[in-house]
């Protein structure tokens, strides 16, 4: 049976079948047609129909980032209204010696 025909005939098998309400199991047996060929071809049209209503192409868009918000300063409490700001370019070491150095006088 050449490919068009054999899938031709399937497709009728499961239509058939659909329209039936019977177990693929009883269908089979009352057409005297293989269960997993049923079963096959049912899959491999279900599986094409999905594929067919995929879309081809997925339209991406790239657009810009939105703006990361600026930077705060570092705000550190030293305990009642005193603070010390420092801007967010500062050296991270050069704070950390900062705060060593008021520890060390007692400052805080």
């Amino acid at each position: 049976m050449k490919r068009s025909k054999r899938q031709l005939y399937w497709r009728r098998m499961v239509d058939e079948h659909a329209a039936s309400g019977l177990t693929q199991v009883a269908f089979a047996a009352a057409r005297g047609i293989p269960v997993k060929g049923l079963h096959r071809w049912r899959k491999r049209f279900r599986d094409e129909a999905e594929a067919a209503s995929l879309p081809a192409v997925v339209e991406v868009v790239i657009g810009s980032m939105p703006a990361a918000p600026p930077p705060r300063d570092l705000r550190l409490a030293l305990g009642g209204d005193l603070a010390l700001v420092f801007d967010t370019a500062t050296e991270p070491a050069y704070v950390a010696d900062f705060v060593v150095a008021l520890r060390e006088r007692g400052a805080c």
